[in-house]
């Protein structure tokens, strides 16, 4: 099932590991896919800049 580009109550509750960044890809329109990154610290999630390298 296609979501949105966004960690899950579940991807916080496992979320162990602070330096990490969580990068996830919705496919909910597939011609125009989103992709976001996430940090995930004690529980509250923060979007990290992507940029084109």
């Amino acid at each position: 099932m296609a979501s949105e580009a966004y960690p899950s109550a579940t991807d916080v509750r496992l979320a162990f590991w602070p330096e990490t960044y969580y990068v996830l890809v919705s496919l909910m329109d597939r011609e125009n896919r989103v992709v976001r990154a996430f940090r995930i610290e004690d529980g509250v999630v923060s979007e990290e800049k992507l940029t084109a390298a």
